[in-house]
């Protein structure tokens, strides 16, 4: 993309003011497998992220400013169309953890929309108004129902304990919402379970295992055990759903 004139992030064609959960919402119902967009960090004021989707979940990469170059992994870049001119070359992320992420198409923030609007007959709303007392307020990133506002999406390789031959088998696992699944193999379209996390009770580093970065699951019917390729992936994998069960006690606990 040489010759590009953007001066401001902001300008970019496909970048988006949405929080992380809105990014996910959006890419995971409209964008395709390698669709990326770039949006403000929320809890890094200055800086942004870099948002792709891969097979069933949306990844989330730093992109950093200071004293007017941006930082994206090892790259340092003194321009914003120095930086686009990188992601049109070399497309592939290779994360600390799961698989590389190929950047293969740009999410739009302009796209056509049709002018076609339903008529209306009737609006009538009568009693008192519908405006809600709950402490639950609903946006893009929420259910009006309370529990499955949330994306907060994973994937990646863990080995799993069987139940009763106490074997270890590799699975593919996605998180999104309220539920972890788990496939024979990446990209099978048909889960081997899929594990409602309504239910479970806790998540925690095991050592007692014999096996190096596992951690357990606890549902009230059964423990499930894991192991990651790495400490860091384990650790990702524990923090984001111990912040799942915590976010579905609180909304529990309001309703």
């Amino acid at each position: 993309m040489e010759g590009c004139s953007l001066e401001r992030i902001e300008d970019i064609p496909w970048y988006h003011d949405l929080t992380r959960n809105s990014a996910e919402v959006l890419l995971l119902a409209y964008g395709n497998q390698g669709s990326y967009l770039i949006r403000p960090s929320k809890n890094n004021q200055g800086n942004y992220t870099i948002s792709v989707r891969c097979l069933d979940s949306v990844k989330h990469f730093k992109l950093s400013c200071d004293n007017g170059k941006l930082f994206f992994g090892a790259g340092e870049f003194s321009s914003v169309g120095e930086l686009l001119t990188h992601f049109q070359n070399y497309p592939i992320i290779g994360g600390e953890t799961g698989q590389p992420i190929t950047l293969a198409c740009p999410y739009s923030c302009k796209i056509p929309e049709p002018p076609i609007y339903d008529d209306i007959s009737k609006h009538a709303v009568c009693g008192k108004s519908f405006k809600s007392t709950s402490p639950i307020q609903c946006s893009l990133d929420e259910d009006p129902l309370g529990l499955e506002w949330s994306i907060a999406s994973k994937e990646g390789f863990l080995t799993k304990q069987g139940r009763f031959h106490k074997n270890w088998k590799r699975r593919w696992f996605v998180t999104s919402r309220n539920t972890l699944k788990y496939y024979s193999e990446r990209g099978d379209e048909k889960p081997l379970r899929v594990l409602d996390l309504r239910q479970a009770q806790d998540v925690f580093k095991n050592n007692n295992c014999g096996k190096a970065n596992a951690f357990s699951l606890v549902f009230p019917f059964r423990t499930f055990f894991m192991y990651a390729d790495s400490e860091l992936e384990m650790q990702e994998w524990i923090s984001l759903i111990t912040w799942k069960l915590e976010k579905i006690r609180n909304m529990t606990a309001v309703m």
